[in-house]
């Protein structure tokens, strides 16, 4: 937790994948619903996205 001891704040954005959450579960993790309109067959469809912050 080296950004907490040099009193860094941060707030990231990612895909929720146990990658993620794993890599970064010291931290504080909001889940967001993210729509995907860029490229997608499915405009309205969403994804589970992770704000990861401290």
């Amino acid at each position: 937790l080296e950004l907490d001891k040099k009193k860094v704040k941060f707030l990231m954005s990612n895909a929720k994948v146990d990658l993620v959450t794993d890599h970064f579960k010291d931290y504080k993790c909001d889940d967001i619903q993210a729509r995907r309109a860029i490229n997608s067959k499915n405009p309205e469809s969403t994804t589970t996205e992770v704000f990861i912050y401290n």
